[in-house]
């Protein structure tokens, strides 16, 4: 994928019904104010941006909950490198020899804040990109919405109700369900 900036700190996210796809350019090193940045691919040793690694964290907002408060709340325990550490969920740990795209399930109506760590081994520092979120669903006014919450309470209700007649037919079935005598 083509980034738009040369050091882009955005994470960018697209989806489907059944996968999240997640995608981030690579860092630069840092550099002091007033010098010229470092060439990005002139080699790989340990004084170029081949040493840094990436860490993708994710946070699950409350479910069912699609309020603009709670996605605020998400952001907000994912805005430091402390706290996504604290907070987040390690999905993956890269190294900048790995492609930057990493794959996971979407779960329509349940948010999702995702972050990425980068990190430097050299100079022990890190920094946090932007983080992004997504629900999975467009959210839109008209019919139909692909946002539906997972879980309704007559869907739950009818699996518990299918599953329990599963397991009498399993244990109790040879019992109640015996096939007639055949004739004398």
């Amino acid at each position: 994928m083509e980034f738009r900036m040369e050091d882009d700190p955005n994470i960018h996210l697209r989806f489907t019904t059944h996968e999240t796809v997640t995608e981030f350019a690579p860092a630069n090193l840092g550099v002091a104010r007033g010098q010229p940045p470092p060439s990005c691919d002139t080699g790989q040793g340990t004084h170029t941006r081949w040493r840094l690694t990436y860490e993708l964290y994710q946070y699950f907002l409350p479910e069912g909950d699609l309020s603009e408060a709670s996605l605020f709340d998400g952001l907000a325990k994912m805005n430091s490198v402390r706290e996504v550490e604290q907070n987040g969920r390690k999905v993956a740990s890269l190294t900048s020899l790995d492609k930057t795209r990493v794959l996971g399930n979407a779960y329509a109506g349940i948010g999702v804040v995702f972050c990425v760590i980068v990190r430097d081994p050299l100079l022990n520092t890190s920094s946090l990109y932007v983080p992004a979120s997504t629900y999975s669903c467009h959210f839109s006014s008209r019919p139909p919405q692909s946002c539906q919450i997972q879980g309704q309470t007559a869907t739950r209700v009818f699996f518990t109700v299918l599953g329990v007649c599963g397991l009498f037919v399993c244990f109790m079935g040879h019992r109640f369900l015996t096939a007639g005598e055949s004739g004398s």
